[in-house]
């Protein structure tokens, strides 16, 4: 086996090198530690480990996790501490849902979508925000899309939901 190479900077003082754990792995390099690093200009972050995070969403879960009505477990979706509000993207999920039914009515599965919908709402999987939680200016929507599969025995037509949908028309 030949020789292996690597070229690393160095700097005295306090600046560190770092590399991954994959790589010293592969070199026979022992893992000293694991940090987050972090980069921020004019103000300064507070840095947690990997570790520390994992125990506040747990610690969030637990104390957030309870049993509805139905007997199903419902639990608030962890939120990011200092994350910047999300932008409305009511524009975003109405231009999805016209595209969406356009597309349905075209293919002649409008109808079975809009069924699955009403099924989903019935067994509480989604639900209608009431009118008085309703405010343009902080509502972040999920815009939705059929998906078909022809060759499912189970499944042929399902909405999926798009989570990460970015606006072009909007700076992110």
């Amino acid at each position: 086996m030949g020789k292996r190479k690597s070229k690393s900077l160095v700097r005295q003082g306090s600046q560190r090198s770092y590399i991954k754990e994959e790589v010293a792995v592969k070199l026979g390099i022992p893992v000293a530690g694991e940090e987050e690093l972090s980069h921020a200009l004019f103000g300064g972050v507070t840095v947690q480990s990997k570790q520390q995070r994992e125990e506040e969403v747990i610690a969030n879960f637990e104390e957030n996790i309870h049993v509805n009505e139905q007997g199903r477990y419902e639990v608030c979706l962890p939120w990011k501490a200092g994350h910047d509000d999300l932008l409305s993207n009511q524009e975003l999920s109405i231009r999805r849902l016209e595209s969406t039914t356009k597309k349905l009515i075209t293919c002649g599965k409008f109808h079975n979508y809009n069924e699955i919908l009403a099924e989903w709402e019935q067994a509480g999987i989604i639900e209608e925000v009431p009118e008085a939680e309703r405010d343009t200016e902080r509502a972040h929507y999920l815009p939705h899309r059929a998906v078909t599969k022809e060759a499912s025995l189970t499944t042929k037509l399902r909405p999926v939901y798009d989570a990460s949908a970015k606006d072009k028309k909007v700076n992110h």
